[in-house]
């Protein structure tokens, strides 16, 4: 990468939301309220409502107003005992709780008058309606993540099963989207009839996309729970066009926990494709491995929790891939009648004389070309440069000029590398830390041309990098009022040569020892040969591509907030303010572009003359005479 010059994009924005609705950030936490009443209905005002996660034994205790409700704000998605107490009444505990991501559970109470040392066990309740959640979507446990049969075991895939959710992604393989595994990023998903590409993703409360498409997708193994959220979202939710995906990961426990996995999959059982049967080729090797393991557990008992995963993806799949290539017998520049096609000298070029009839004043300009003697081109006219290119193009196996040569050997690779770790930290029932690191890296071999070796094009050695470091601290100033605040930082890298800038092969190897490299990249790269639709080209990715893709996005964001319960109502205000930044690094067609028509071998000498059929002979004369339509640096 250090070969681009960079350019930079910068985007600011700051969201500001106070009074009464949420703040612009994705809720990664669970809250729940309710009322504690009597035997009569009546409101208890200072009861005590004390929620204990039951893998941490942490507690967050609210107090009744006077009009007998609570709130217990930010708990993290788990299972929890739960509790009312009020002096006179006897205590009631429900256990085993369970609290979703972003859920916003009504949990009332009802005492009966008693001694207080006398404990009530609800241990099952009928289902309630959920009154105080209006929000659409469906959630995904951390079961659902690990055990749902999912094609690379990318766990974003599972979105398409929430109502309202869309995978608009048709194309697969070679020249289409790479696939669903965790390397892959997509914006192709679109909710409740939102614009495609507007979708937001969080992890663990912290913005992980920025333009519509997740920036990492975080393994099946290390996910607590994700929730779709695709209508009806209050303002916690914000930047979507669509919908919102809110992603949030395992954390240590009193006890050590831990597991293993390695999938493994073959070509035992994977039909051929139709174009290694077309030339008699078997199916290609394919070897997907997915494996690693996590880990979570105390450091300090109730204090100290710690969670680590690690996720490894290798994987090699057949792409056969059909090109356009020049037979051996056309490359010589003897073959052009053997083939249908009347080859003209570009030096030859003379005004229209009467004899030549009328066609060629009004058809062909006013200007024409006499033919090569014996329909072929000197040896002493072909450029060597020419016959150097051409030895890139591979042996055509199949008949014809059109899609005569099948790459069965071409293949994919693919390797992923994700560790991820977080921390989370109890200073006491008022308060609470929580840190969370994560990374990718991976890259990709994908050749969409057909053509094998040193001139192939496509996303060749395409690389990715992600990470991404979030804290957020929780503190309950009272009963009544709690303040939280968010802090995260991501950057997310990806850099794409369209060539094999590896392979050694440069202009000068190519015999243009005087050729001109602009100053965007430091190398003498072989320019790009673009033959139109007659052969497919070699060096690059297609017309007008880039040399390096490059981009780098960045985003600082910081949310604090405050909940406030007051009588029925619980408010809550805060802001977001997000910075971003994105650096755009492509380099262009830094070492040019060679384009070859047959304008110069054909008849009339008028270059926007007579042009329906392809012609692939004379493009050919083109080529062997380096007489390109255009060189475009």
């Amino acid at each position: 990468m250090g070969d681009i010059i960079r350019t930079m994009k910068i985007g600011r924005e700051v969201l500001f939301l106070i009074g009464f609705c949420p703040m612009l950030f994705a809720q990664d936490f669970a809250t729940i309220t309710g009322q504690v009443t009597d035997p009569s209905g009546s409101a208890i005002a200072g009861a005590k409502v004390r929620a204990v996660q039951r893998s941490t034994n942490q507690a967050t205790e609210a107090t009744t107003n006077q009009d007998g409700y609570y709130t217990l704000t930010y708990l993290k998605p788990d299972a929890y005992n739960v509790e009312a107490t009020a002096s006179g009444f006897e205590k009631v505990l429900k256990e085993n709780v369970t609290l979703l991501v972003a859920e916003k559970r009504d949990l009332p109470f009802q005492l009966k008058v008693g001694d207080v040392r006398t404990e009530v066990r609800v241990t099952a309740e009928a289902p309630e309606v959920q009154s105080s959640d209006a929000s659409g979507g469906l959630n995904f446990d951390s079961l659902q993540a690990s055990q749902f049969p999912m094609n690379g075991r990318q766990v974003y895939m599972l979105m398409d099963l929430a109502p309202g959710v869309q995978f608009t992604q048709e194309q697969f393989g070679a020249t289409g989207y790479s696939g669903t595994r965790a390397w892959d990023t997509s914006n192709a998903f679109v909710m409740s009839g939102g614009v495609q590409g507007t979708n937001s993703f969080s992890l663990n409360g912290a913005p992980i996309s920025l333009t519509g498409t997740w920036q990492v997708a975080p393994n099946a193994e290390a996910i607590q729970e994700f929730k779709v959220m695709t209508n009806t979202y209050d303002a916690t939710v914000g930047r979507t066009g669509g919908g919102s995906v809110n992603t949030i990961l395992k954390s240590g426990s009193n006890q050590f926990h831990g597991s293993a996995y390695d999938y493994l999959r073959n070509a035992v059982l994977d039909a051929n494709f139709t174009q290694n049967n077309q030339v008699g080729s078997p199916i290609g090797k394919h070897i997907a491995n997915n494996f690693g393991g996590t880990i979570g557990g105390p450091i300090r008992r109730d204090k100290d929790f710690i969670f680590f995963s690690y996720d490894g993806y290798r994987e090699i799949l057949p792409f056969p891939q059909v090109a356009e290539v020049p037979p051996l017998d056309l490359r010589t520049g003897q073959a052009f009648t053997q083939y249908g096609y009347q080859i003209y000298d570009p030096l030859t070029v003379r005004a229209c004389v009467a004899s030549d009839g009328t066609s060629c004043t009004s058809s062909y300009g006013g200007y024409i070309r006499a033919p090569f003697p014996g329909n072929v081109i000197p040896q002493s006219r072909i450029s060597p440069i020419a016959e150097k290119v051409l030895s890139y193009f591979p042996t055509p196996n199949l008949p014809g000029l059109q899609q005569n040569f099948v790459f069965s050997a071409n293949s994919g690779r693919y390797r992923t590398d994700q560790p991820i770790g977080k921390w989370d930290h109890i200073m006491s029932n008022s308060d609470r830390i929580s840190v969370t690191f994560t990374f990718q890296h991976g890259h990709e071999y994908r050749d969409s041309t057909g053509i094998p070796g040193a001139a192939a094009g496509g996303d060749i050695y395409h690389q990715r990098t992600d990470q991404n470091y979030i804290a957020s601290y929780t503190h309950i100033i009272n009963p009544s009022t709690l303040f939280d605040i968010h802090a995260s930082f991501a950057r997310y890298t990806d850099y794409s040569p369209r060539q094999d800038t590896t392979s050694g092969v440069t202009a000068s190897s190519l015999g243009m020892t005087s050729f001109i490299n602009a100053p965007t990249v430091k190398g003498n790269y072989p320019p790009e040969f673009y033959f139109g639709s007659t052969f497919t080209y070699l060096f690059g990715n297609g017309n007008n591509s880039n040399l390096f893709n490059w981009e780098s996005d960045n985003q600082w964001d910081i949310a604090p907030s405050f909940t406030l319960t007051r009588g029925t109502h619980t408010i809550k205000t805060g802001a977001d303010l997000n910075y971003a930044a994105i650096g755009i690094g492509n380099t262009g067609m830094a070492s040019g572009e060679f384009t070859f028509t047959r304008a110069a071998s054909q008849t009339p000498a008028f270059s926007t003359g007579i042009r329906v059929s392809i012609a692939p002979g004379r493009t050919m004369g083109c080529i062997f005479r380096t007489t390109g339509k255009s060189h475009t640096t």
